[in-house]
């Protein structure tokens, strides 16, 4: 369940990375692999609570770029996690 999630934030963040890019601005942090391995790198640090959100605050897209963020924070790191400890309880 949680691999569906970080699989739909990370198909988000990676469109969102390719519209930002044509304007020469980058919403993800670069690790040297592929486009879309960074939305995924991203998103999975979003999930166990690492936030690299300095360039949400530039490019056309960033009331889209923080709204999925939060929703990416609450869904992953709150319910989710809510979710795993009322499960193992």
């Amino acid at each position: 369940m949680v691999l569906i999630i970080i699989v739909t934030f990370a198909t988000f963040f990676s469109i969102i990375n390719v519209n930002a890019q044509d304007l020469g601005l980058n919403y993800l942090p670069d690790s040297g692999l592929s486009p879309i391995i960074n939305s995924f790198v991203s998103t999975y640090l979003i999930t166990i609570g690492e936030f690299s959100y300095d360039a949400y605050a530039t490019g056309p897209d960033v009331t889209s770029c923080w709204i999925m963020f939060l929703f990416a924070t609450f869904f992953n790191c709150v319910v989710f996690m809510n979710m795993l400890i009322a499960i193992m309880g």
